[in-house]
């Protein structure tokens, strides 16, 4: 029965939406019923739920499913259902989970941070990837990401040459290199045992859907979202906001109020992103929902110095003045430098960050 189960799952996926399809793999009866319909090549019977089984009749057949099993055999891929026990545990209760994931080597448990941004690129934004990522890395972080041009390219890259692990989470079948420029990074991920994942069957071609859709599993593998560079209505905002919807943190690179590029992210630190300006503010953020190693608990101790700017910030808060638009009010700072501040203080423990992007001062023993 589970063989049935699991074939039908391998046959249909991507066929039927992976809601309809779940739900379907729980009617047992059904789904053998179905499976019979593919393995007699009666797909007509399949009208009630597929409005036109006769374009996917290349799919719904035996030799489709034989194909795949034959394929990922010889190029050393699992098909992982969601009724298997590896089936990835973070993906289980994310918005609509993959009933079939395509994996190539290993899928680590560990810290893992995913990093998405523009295809296009500035020398800024490798920049903050080339400067972030090593010391992420250095502490066990995994970095998760689309292998896409760009942001997707640098994370991937900077992450193995620093020896680290990366999983590129591919908007097309796992046989299928796009970009095809991505190539010698696709080679370079299997080569030092990082992993490739894909939700798509072997030989699915890309589609502009197939990216958005494969965000959710960025997010769903990671900790928390890293947003590097990405334009008001960039794609890389999808990802943050499944990350939101998963109840994950994310992370903003800030950039200059007069580039496009950094307006998405801009945005994001205005909603409550945390603006990023060093590894050591994701590790910090994270450090209650991930088991940093214990290399980090040892690096410098927080000096609870502050700087005549911090200390303009804490008058104002005991006076009452406690929310980021009314501090930005009274200050003459600019946004992301005013972000900066609070996060720097509430690092060294004078503030906290709560909800509606306010922030409760903390006095503690020897301050003034």
């Amino acid at each position: 029965m589970d063989d049935i189960r699991r074939n039908a799952l391998i046959i249909f996926n991507q066929v039927i939406s992976p809601d309809k399809l779940l739900s379907l793999v729980n009617d047992e009866e059904y789904l053998c019923r179905v499976y019979d319909w593919v393995c007699r090549s009666d797909i007509g019977r399949l009208g009630n739920i597929l409005p036109n089984p006769g374009r996917h009749k290349d799919q719904l057949s035996l030799d489709f499913l034989h194909t795949q099993l034959e394929k990922a055999e010889k190029n050393s891929i699992r098909i992982i259902t969601c009724l298997d026990d590896e089936y990835p545990e973070r993906l289980k209760n994310i918005y609509q989970p993959p009933p079939v994931v395509y994996i190539r080597n290993s899928l680590i448990k560990s810290p893992s941070l995913g990093v998405v941004g523009t295809r296009k690129a500035t020398p800024y934004g490798k920049n903050a990837v080339s400067h972030i990522i090593p010391g992420l890395v250095s502490q066990g972080v995994s970095i998760i990401s689309g292998m896409a041009y760009g942001i997707d390219y640098y994370a991937h890259r900077v992450c193995l040459e620093n020896g680290g692990y990366t999983a590129a989470v591919l908007g097309t079948g796992m046989d299928i290199v796009y970009p095809s420029q991505n190539q010698a990074l696709y080679d370079m991920i299997i080569k030092q045992n990082s992993c490739l994942v894909s939700e798509y069957p072997l030989g699915y071609t890309p589609t502009r859907y197939s990216f958005l859709q494969r965000n959710r599993i960025i997010s769903g593998l990671s900790d928390g979202i890293l947003v590097v560079e990405s334009k008001e209505r960039g794609g890389a905002l999808s990802t943050a906001n499944f990350a939101l919807e998963q109840g994950k943190d994310v992370f903003s690179i800030p950039g200059s109020i007069f580039s496009l590029q950094s307006a998405g992210c801009n945005n994001l630190i205005k909603q409550g992103a945390v603006p990023v300006t060093d590894h050591e503010d994701i590790l910090f953020a994270m450090r209650n929902n991930i088991n940093i190693q214990e290399a980090f608990k040892e690096t410098k101790k927080e000096t609870r110095s502050i700087t005549e700017e911090e200390a303009l910030v804490l008058e104002l808060m005991d006076m009452g003045i406690t929310g980021f638009e009314s501090l930005m009010d009274r200050l003459s700072f600019d946004i992301g430098y005013l972000y900066n501040l609070l996060f720097d203080l509430e690092r060294k423990g004078y503030i906290r960050r709560e909800a509606g992007n306010r922030y409760l001062r903390i006095i503690c023993k020897g301050d003034n």
